[in-house]
């Protein structure tokens, strides 16, 4: 029997306690950046597909020209390798190809939201029928805003920073360009 204001702890329960919490933690798998960047592994390269702007995102001043300007060149200097092969005859195993897209929605009384995306798809089997292969967006990154091109670039601009960050940590840091 403890006195009154005995502090002492004991018993089995904290041990228990304790060895469930490291037993979950060991079962839990992949930490989301590790789930992020695992369909990244082994990627040879991808083909760059840039989605054609909507009008408003023309009216906007946004081009197919300057976003595939902006997102190849940022990809480039991340020594991300590119693939020009329109035709996918040359394309890395999976077919992997990086879309990239700009949707603007007009406000009233004045400005504009938009959005960004970029976004890996690659051809994957299903888990539970392998035998059947999809094309399916296995990396994505995405963020809407509200302001002019420049800022829709400057989206853009981070989420191939993302792509790359998340590329090189799956392949064991930065490729050679």
């Amino acid at each position: 029997m403890r006195a009154p204001g005995d502090r002492r702890r004991g018993g089995a329960l904290p041990l228990v306690l304790v060895l469930a919490l490291a037993g979950g933690a060991l079962a839990q798998g992949p930490s989301p950046e590790e789930a992020r960047r695992a369909p990244l592994v082994g990627l040879t390269g991808v083909r760059l597909v840039v989605e054609p702007p909507d009008a408003q995102a023309q009216k906007a001043g946004i081009t197919a020209e300057t976003i595939r300007a902006a997102v190849e060149g940022r990809l480039r200097q991340g020594g991300i390798p590119l693939v020009d092969d329109p035709k996918g005859r040359l394309s890395p195993p999976g077919f992997p190809s990086l879309h990239v897209g700009v949707k603007v929605e007009p406000l009233k009384p004045g400005g504009q939201v938009y959005g960004t995306t970029l976004n890996l798809r690659q051809a994957a089997s299903l888990v539970r029928k392998p035998a059947i292969i999809v094309n399916a967006s296995t990396w994505h990154a995405g963020s809407v805003g509200r302001g002019g091109p420049q800022l829709m670039l400057e989206a853009l601009g981070r989420h191939c920073d993302e792509f790359i960050r998340d590329y090189q940590g799956a392949n064991g840091g930065e490729n050679k360009k």
